[in-house]
C-alpha cells in the first residue's frame, strides 16, 4: 500500500496552519497508511485564502492532509506595506501565530502582539526561528520579528536537529540557522531530520528509492527503500517494495533489519509502544501495539489507534450499529477513559480535546484530563475538518462562533476571535 512520507505534510503543514499546534487526531476513519509517492517536490504554497478549512472527506487508505488552519484574526483591512515588529521578544518568550485583517504575527502567552501582522503565512517558532512567507518566497525571523534568513526558498520547514529542509529550483536540501546552505539541494523527495536522520529520495525515477542521511549529507542508509518513516526511539518503519502489499517493518539507525516486514502500517514507537497492523482483513483492518522486539504486547482488537502520549494512546472501537467511539487506554491495554467520543487529540499538557456525541451527534470539542472528567464543556465548532484543541505552551487554538481564537487550561480566551 503506497505511502507518503512527511515532507510535505509535515513541513507544509506546519507552515501553512500558522498556529494550529500540530495535533493528532483520532477520528470515525481508522488510522490509514498515507498516498503514494515519497515527497511533492512540486507542490506550491496555499495562499492565505487558502487558510481556512472547509469539510472534506479523506479517502480511505491514503494520507489525510488536514486542511490548514489560521490563527486568530478579524476582518481588519491590512496597511498597504508591511508593518515593522512594535516590540522585542528575548528568544525564551514564547511566541504564537496570530492571523489580522489579513495578515501573520506573532503575540506572547498573554495575548500580547509582539511582532506586528506583516507576513503571507506565518509557522511556529522551532529552534529559536520561524518560517514567513514574504513576496512568494520563505525565509526565516527570530522572536524579535528580525529577519535571520533572507526568503530566498520556494519551500521552507521548521528546524529540526539544527537543520531545515528548504526547496531551491524544485530540489530539496537543508541549512542551518544562519541560512547557509548545508546539504546541497539535490533530492527530489525529503524530510526533516530526527534521531540524527533523514530519509531522502535522491530521485524518482528507477523506482524512487530512498535511504537515510546524516547531517552532512552522506548516506549512512543508501536508497533502497521506497518509504521511509522518520526515526524515532531508535527505530523507523520502512517499506522495501510495493508489490505483495507495500509491507514494512524496522530498521535501527544502522540498517538492520530489526522486526521483519510484515506490517500494513506501524509506528512511530512513542513511550516504548508503536500501532500496527495487518493487511488482512483489508477491509477492515484491526490495530494493537508492539514493543521494539515487535511482540504484540496489545493485541490487534481496535478499528483505529494512536501513537501513545503522556501515558495515554487513543483508540476507536465500531459499535454493532456502526457507529464509532474513542477512548483512551494505558500501555496495559486497559481503558482509563471509555470510548464514548466521536474524536480525539492526543494528551499534551495533561489535557486531550475530544469531540463530544449524543446519539452520534456531535456537540462539539470540549477538554479532559487523563481521567475522563471534564475540564471545559463541549463548546467549540466540530464540522469536519476541524482539529481538537491541542495545547502547547499553555495555550490552545480553537473554532468558535466569530473565528479562531486562543484560549488557556481554564478555558478563558487569551486572543480572538474579534480582535
Amino acid at each position: 500500500m503506497p505511502r507518503s512520507s512527511s515532507w510535505p505534510v509535515r513541513a507544509v503543514i506546519s507552515l501553512l496552519l500558522a498556529g494550529a499546534l500540530g495535533c493528532s487526531t483520532l477520528s470515525a476513519v481508522p488510522t490509514a497508511a498515507p498516498a503514494a509517492g515519497t515527497a511533492a517536490a512540486t507542490l506550491p504554497p496555499a495562499s492565505p485564502a487558502a487558510l481556512s478549512p472547509e469539510p472534506a472527506s479523506p479517502e480511505p487508505g491514503a494520507s489525510s492532509t488536514p486542511a490548514p488552519t489560521a490563527a486568530p484574526g478579524d476582518t481588519a483591512t491590512p496597511e498597504a506595506t508591511p508593518l515593522p515588529p512594535t516590540a522585542t521578544a528575548p528568544p525564551e518568550v514564547l511566541l504564537f501565530p496570530i492571523l489580522q485583517g489579513g495578515l501573520f504575527g506573532y503575540m506572547d502567552a498573554s495575548g500580547q502582539v509582539v511582532i506586528q501582522p506583516q507576513f503571507a503565512l506565518a509557522g511556529d517558532f522551532r529552534e529559536g526561528l520561524a518560517q514567513v512567507y514574504v513576496n512568494g518566497l520563505f525565509g526565516y525571523i527570530d522572536p524579535s520579528g528580525a529577519t535571520v534568513i533572507e526568503p530566498r526558498f520556494e519551500l521552507a520547514a521548521q528546524f529540526s536537529d539544527g537543520l531545515a529542509l528548504v526547496q531551491i529550483d524544485g530540489l530539496f536540501g537543508y541549512i542551518d540557522p544562519t541560512g547557509a546552505i548545508v546539504i546541497e539541494p539535490q533530492f527530489d523527495g525529503a524530510s526533516d531530520f530526527s534521531e540524527g536522520l533523514a530519509f531522502v529520495t535522491p530521485s524518482y525515477e528507477d523506482g524512487g528509492l530512498g535511504g537515510y542521511i546524516d547531517a552532512s549529507g552522506e548516506f549512512v542508509i543508501e536508497p533502497q527503500f521506497v518509504y521511509g518513516e522518520a526515526f524515532s526511539e531508535g527505530l523507523a518503519f520502512v517499506t522495501p517494495t510495493y508489490e505483495g502489499g507495500g509491507l514494512g517493518g524496522f530498521i535501527n539507525p544502522s540498517g538492520e533489519s530489526v522486526i521483519p516486514v510484515q506490517f500494513a502500517h506501524a509506528g512511530p514507537f512513542s513511550e516504548g509502544l508503536a500501532l500496527a497492523t495487518f493487511i488482512e482483513p483489508s477491509d477492515a483492518p484491526k490495530y494493537g501495539y508492539i514493543n521494539p522486539s515487535g511482540e504484540f504486547v496489545i493485541e490487534v482488537q481496535f478499528d483505529g489507534a494512536q501513537p501513545f502520549s503522556e501515558g495515554l494512546a487513543a483508540v476507536e472501537i465500531i459499535q454493532a450499529d456502526g457507529t464509532p467511539r474513542v477512548g483512551f487506554i494505558n500501555p496495559a491495554g486497559e481503558f482509563v477513559i471509555e470510548p464514548q467520543f466521536l474524536k480525539v487529540g492526543n494528551f499534551s499538557e495533561g489535557l486531550a480535546g475530544v469531540m463530544f456525541q449524543e446519539g452520534g451527534a456531535p456537540l462539539g470539542y470540549g477538554i479532559v484530563d487523563q481521567t475522563g472528567a471534564t475540564v471545559i464543556e463541549p463548546q467549540f465548532y466540530s464540522y469536519y475538518g476541524t482539529e481538537p484543541p491541542t495545547f502547547h505552551n499553555g495555550l490552545a487554538l480553537v473554532e468558535m462562533e466569530g473565528g479562531k481564537a486562543y484560549i488557556n487550561r481554564a478555558g478563558e480566551i487569551v486572543w480572538g476571535p474579534a480582535q
